[in-house]
């Protein structure tokens, strides 16, 4: 895995400082920087309180945000990370009441019951298996969507415990199936998914995030074609 500088772009964005969180601030920035090089809509798998899904709903009111996290113990998490899960009475509760974010209680997103999702933000299971299943599924969804998109993951860091498998698991698919990158002083690592539809001569494929300019924050965000609830859509869960 590569690694690059922290985005002199990531300043442009100011999360919320003012409450204790699981993901630090310069995490997010990373964070939000990368989600202004994508279109479409948003995903973030293991979105707990809503901390993270609130800021980024708030950087791009234009698009719609899914935050989707399990609150049934023992299933879906490591042990060591059952203090993460969210409890039904606050699953999403800083976010869900935004008019452009959706809370969705299920372990894993099905893709093809959500909006044109261009960006997703793997945060939930930090245990190889777990991390592997959601890469898998992110990494079908992309490839399969015109122009692809980007994911990204939490939790890629020296020093991890043994049961932290984000960066053996990201390892499984670098060079074969995508080129992962870590960005610099962050636990934050991504990588752009090449999504190719034929039509006739004309291949279309992903942007790169080094060729955007951040600059441009959501200045080709692609707006949810319905307005939706905190009840989420048919489907959602919720």
């Amino acid at each position: 895995m590569k690694t690059i500088e922290y985005p002199e772009g990531a300043g442009l964005f100011q999360p919320d400082t003012t409450i204790p969180r699981l993901t630090q601030t310069h995490d997010v920035r990373a964070l939000l920087w990368l989600i202004s090089q994508t279109t479409g809509s948003i995903v973030e798998i293991g979105c707990n309180r809503g901390l993270t899904t609130r800021d980024i709903a708030l950087a791009f009111p234009d698009r719609l945000v899914y935050g989707f996290d399990y609150c049934v113990r023992g299933v879906g998490m490591h042990a060591h990370q059952e203090g993460e899960r969210p409890s039904p009475d606050w699953f999403g509760d800083f976010a869900r009441e935004l008019p452009n974010v959706v809370c969705v209680h299920a372990l894993q997103p099905n893709f093809r019951a959500l909006v044109d999702v261009g960006f997703i933000f793997i945060d939930g299971d930090h245990s190889y298996d777990g991390c592997l299943r959601d890469t898998k599924s992110a990494f079908a969804h992309l490839s399969s969507r015109p122009g692809g998109g980007i994911m990204a993951w939490h939790d890629v860091y020296d020093g991890a415990p043994e049961w932290v498998g984000v960066e053996r698991a990201i390892n499984t698919f670098d060079g074969a199936e995508f080129e992962a990158v870590k960005i610099k002083d962050s636990w934050v690592a991504y990588a752009e998914v090449e999504g190719k539809v034929e039509t006739g001569n004309l291949k279309v494929e992903s942007r790169s995030a080094s060729d955007t300019d951040a600059a441009t924050v959501a200045a080709t965000a692609t707006a949810p074609a319905t307005k939706t609830s905190r009840k989420g859509r048919k489907g959602s869960g919720l």
